[in-house]
């Protein structure tokens, strides 16, 4: 069952313990992992060959969802800090 409200979607919305700074710091490195993440979903789905880097990019991820310490599964291989 899906929830109506934001905050169940991203508690960190109304968790006033995080600035907005820190809020979109974790926001923009989310974005890029995603971003990754939906390429190799996309490549994945047309059968297109992955690259090398790719390829260790989703070993990493299938071990970071089967590490049993996430919290989230939208976390699993976010960088510590978003490119430059």
């Amino acid at each position: 069952m899906k929830s109506e409200k934001i905050s169940d979607v991203d508690p960190e919305l109304v968790n006033d313990d995080i600035s907005d700074a820190l809020f979109l710091t974790n926001q923009r490195r989310r974005a890029e992992a995603k971003l990754i993440k939906n390429k190799i979903i996309y490549k994945q789905d047309q059968g297109i060959e992955l690259t090398a880097l790719e390829k260790k990019y989703v070993e990493q991820w299938i071990s970071d969802v089967n590490k049993s310490n996430i919290i989230n599964v939208r976390d699993a291989m976010v960088p510590k800090s978003h490119s430059k």
